[in-house]
């Protein structure tokens, strides 16, 4: 049998309880595989602590327009 891993938890989440961001979460690699790809998870015991993936696009910087007198 495979030993449960610790978890950060990245983003809230109902599991066998509700998880809020910064938690810890114990359950074995093979349940946690498809949270740590959506970044839901961050693995924390092997010393793996990947950033969330954040699908939003930064704003374009506008360049500052100065008026001509």
């Amino acid at each position: 049998m495979a030993n449960k891993m610790t978890f950060r938890v990245m983003r809230e989440m109902e599991g066998d309880r509700f998880y809020r961001a910064g938690e810890t979460r114990e359950m074995l690699p093979a349940d946690a595989a498809h949270l740590l790809q959506l970044g839901a998870l961050a693995e924390i015991d092997g010393k793996v602590e990947s950033t969330p993936l954040n699908k939003a696009e930064p704003a374009p910087r506008r360049k500052r327009t100065t008026a001509a007198d």
